[in-house]
């Protein structure tokens, strides 16, 4: 980074996650001091008004080339990063699917492409926050690849322009969860 007025080009300091921890709340917030212009994700902007910088709205890009529809041929699909939180969730979605008989694609650690290719091909994307104050990149990738995106309750970015009930499903609780697969797919 440049020294922020060092130069003719203006340095600016896109922030993505400043809102999931004090720790990188902290890192972004020393990075604004040497940048010109803030670009900010998904925290509030008031969060870096004592900055004195101008402070933009930087909203998540899909491509929409790679998280394309394609044929559906899974029912469900549950790729998160696994945490206590979201592992809980596999047995109770891999026995609605078992009794229903749907089928169901889990796991993370996958490229672009075999994430793009999973959303792709489901019905419903089942998401679960790890922290309730994120909204995920999901919530582009998933509806870019024409899947119904189905999330616990997680705060807005008022920028982003989604409403729950017509871009997104929410589900309440993890026990309510397998019913409102159950609803959806029915």
């Amino acid at each position: 980074y440049a020294r922020s007025g060092s130069s003719a080009i203006p340095v600016y300091a896109a922030i993505v996650d400043s809102n999931t921890s004090l720790k990188r709340r902290k890192r972004y917030l020393d990075r604004a001091k040497v940048a010109d212009v803030l670009l900010i994700d998904q925290d509030q902007l008031k969060t870096f008004a004592d900055t004195g910088k101008p402070t933009y709205r930087w909203q998540y890009a899909v491509n929409e080339h790679v998280f394309a529809p394609q044929p559906k041929s899974v029912d469900v699909a549950y790729h998160v990063a696994r945490t206590p939180e979201r592992w809980a969730l596999i047995a109770p979605l891999q026995a609605l699917c078992q009794e229903q008989g749907y089928s169901l694609t889990l796991g993370g650690t996958l490229t672009i492409d075999q994430l793009a290719n999973r959303y792709g091909s489901a019905r419903v994307v089942v998401h679960k926050a790890t922290f309730e104050q994120c909204r995920s990149h999901r919530f582009f990738d998933a509806l870019a690849a024409g899947a119904c995106l189905l999330t616990d309750k997680v705060w807005s970015v008022p920028e982003d322009g989604f409403i729950p009930g017509r871009h997104f499903v929410e589900w309440d609780t993890p026990a309510a969860l397998p019913g409102t697969v159950g609803d959806l797919l029915t």
